[in-house]
């Protein structure tokens, strides 16, 4: 009677595969210690393990010595009777012979085989195994790791956080330095500005026209490198032109470089009593509507001064209506006057 002893064995899980899994799941923890599910890829170490070791026999029935012969020298009874009954019925002892040797080089080939998976078996269990606690002890060093790696975090962000409140302040702390600069040389550098227009003669026709206009240093520092320029405009009617123009004039007078070693214009609370200049307007432009005031004449000049070495400047403009403007106070422009 033939015996089956029945075992169940799933294909070998490839070894590299094993191998790469368990290399991605510890490069991940290594990489990402602080990652919320880092046990799911422990987790799949773990699966990818157990597949392996079921593929590779580690959990099957091992084969005695004594199932291989009740499994496998029924069978091999069985065929030697029909032989034996074949060689009776031939009656050829030479034929047994070859039949008898035959059968012996099998059953040492079957019993080779057997030798060679139980050691192919040894070989994969121990490999496992040491797997097993290898991939255990790393696993122990990357939790290891993620505990000391938080307080490194934190005590990371808190330096950062530090460090731009440092900086916040320090910008802070920059900003009043300039603010209390500015505020220093606000009050001690040197302000130079007009301080009046007149018209000393009543205009006439056909005669030429002086105005006279008066500077002066209200600030603390003498005002050096000091030079003036004007322009004198006559304006027909209520024309727009001017405020128009102005702006632009502003600007450039702005933009006007000082230049070295020219007038100084002393602090008025000392020996300073200021600095007056005149604008003259021809005798061919004062005609009968300048009397009546339907032309207006204009003054726009630009001040440049060096004080604390830096050049500052100053923009003004004054204005004559006939029949409306004082001649010992002319009227301030509506815009053109400017100071930095």
């Amino acid at each position: 009677m033939k015996l089956t002893i029945p075992t169940f064995r799933i294909p070998d899980f490839p070894l590299g595969a094993l191998f790469v899994t368990v290399l991605f799941a510890i490069g991940l923890l290594f990489a990402v210690p602080d990652l919320p599910s880092a046990w799911l890829w422990e987790l799949i170490v773990a699966i990818a393990f157990v597949v392996w070791a079921i593929g590779a026999g580690f959990s099957s029935p091992r084969h005695s010595e004594l199932a291989d012969t009740v499994q496998q020298e029924p069978e091999g009874e069985e065929k030697a009777q029909d032989v034996k009954q074949e060689i009776s019925d031939t009656s050829s002892a030479a034929i047994a012979a070859l039949i008898s040797t035959i059968k012996a080089e099998g059953l040492a080939n079957r019993a080779e085989e057997r030798k060679e998976d139980r050691g192919k078996q040894l070989r994969e269990q121990f490999t496992i195994a040491l797997l097993a606690v290898t991939l255990g002890a790393v696993i122990l060093q990357v939790r290891e790791m993620i505990k000391v790696y938080a307080p490194i975090r934190a005590q990371a962000e808190a330096a950062s956080d530090q460090a731009n409140a440092a900086k916040t302040q320090a910008a802070a702390a920059q900003t009043q330095a300039n603010t209390a600069k500015d505020a220093v040389t606000a009050g001690s550098r040197a302000w130079v500005g007009p301080t009046n227009a007149v018209i000393a003669v009543q205009p006439q026709i056909g005669h030429e026209v002086i105005v006279n206009v008066s500077v002066q240093n209200t600030g603390k520092e003498p005002a050096k490198d000091f030079t003036w320029t004007v322009d004198p405009l006559t304006i027909s009617g209520e024309s727009t032109m001017l405020s128009m123009d102005m702006e632009d004039y502003v600007f450039r007078c702005f933009t006007t470089q000082s230049r070295q070693h020219a007038q100084v214009i002393y602090p008025s609370s000392g020996f300073g009593t200021g600095f007056e200049f005149p604008v003259t307007f021809s005798a061919d432009k004062i005609d009968q509507n300048v009397i009546d005031g339907y032309t207006t004449l204009v003054v726009r000049g630009c001040l440049t001064y060096d004080t604390f070495s830096k050049t500052r400047h100053a923009s003004f403009c004054y204005f004559y209506k006939g029949n409306s403007s004082k001649l010992d106070r002319l009227n301030i422009c509506a815009s053109g006057s400017d100071a930095d």
